[in-house]
């Protein structure tokens, strides 16, 4: 994940167990908006992209892929928003 503040935040929910996650803390940090999905699940019609078992089947094993998560939350979005 690039470093620095990223001038296309997204809205993105994690499944709890994954909030504390260091990749998490990356995508905070880098300025993204992230939420945790057991406490506010009623901005999941907000999301960008959601880190969820039941979304993507994310799982522990999937986080070295974030990078092409983000880049096709990106491409989703600009399609949605034009």
């Amino acid at each position: 994940m690039p470093k620095g503040r990223t001038s296309a935040p997204l809205v993105i929910g994690v499944a709890h167990q994954w909030i504390t996650h260091d990749k998490v803390v990356e995508l905070v940090n880098a300025g993204h908006h992230v939420f945790d999905l057991s406490q506010c699940g009623d901005l999941i019609d907000q999301a960008d992209l959601l880190l969820h078992p039941a979304a993507w089947r994310w799982n522990d094993a999937m986080w070295p892929n974030i990078d092409q998560a983000i880049k096709e939350a990106r491409r989703a979005k600009r399609k949605r928003t034009g």
